[in-house]
């Protein structure tokens, strides 16, 4: 395996997910962490891992973190769920689990955080302002991170996107809709 240029200044490496490398001003900004495989091929990117964020929780996405050895930053709501998994479970609910978390892909073991990334809010990492931007997608907290490079605004996903066109789930959305249509019926707020 190696990382595959695919504009100027963003690498792509293929492993359980899609690992970015995007270049800044100091270091490489990692997106996602997949099973870790990246690591192993550090040397081909043009500088060192200055950060790590992750879009959600599934393992697919995050169980690489562990390892990392990076700052990691996550999701302002998915911070628990990543730092500590196993107590997680233990307070979780399991006569009813149609509220459609899909926890059960969570990381086994724990990520050290570094960070939580805000909804809406812009920090700087590898010397990139990154903005966290929430999305419908595999978990209802999964955040994209979006920014400018090169002139070009850019923004990571996760699997907010599965392929030109299409969502990979659309539980998330429906869900999302109807918690904005019983809050609008509840509070008088938001789009029925």
């Amino acid at each position: 395996m190696k990382w595959q240029p695919i504009i100027d200044d963003v690498w792509l490496y293929r492993d359980s997910c899609n690992v970015y490398a995007v270049r800044g001003p100091d270091g490489m900004l990692i997106i996602n962490a997949g099973t870790g495989a990246w690591l192993e091929h550090v040397a081909q990117l043009p500088d060192q891992p200055a950060a790590l964020l992750l879009t959600h929780y599934f393992r697919d996405h995050a169980a690489g973190a562990v390892r990392a050895g990076i700052p990691v930053h996550v999701p302002e709501y998915e911070n628990d769920i990543l730092a500590d998994p196993q107590q997680h479970f233990r307070e979780r609910e399991t006569y009813i689990i149609y509220d459609n978390l899909w926890d059960l892909f969570a990381p086994i073991g724990p990520i050290d955080i570094a960070g939580v990334m805000l909804d809406y809010s812009t920090t700087t990492h590898a010397g990139l302002d990154v903005e966290a931007i929430p999305l419908p997608g595999a978990t209802l907290s999964q955040t994209g991170y979006g920014l400018t490079l090169n002139g070009k605004r850019i923004v990571f996903c996760g699997e907010a996107i599965h392929s030109p066109g299409r969502i990979p789930r659309v539980a998330a959305i429906q869900l999302q809709r109807s918690a904005r249509r019983y809050q609008h019926l509840l509070f008088g707020q938001g789009a029925p």
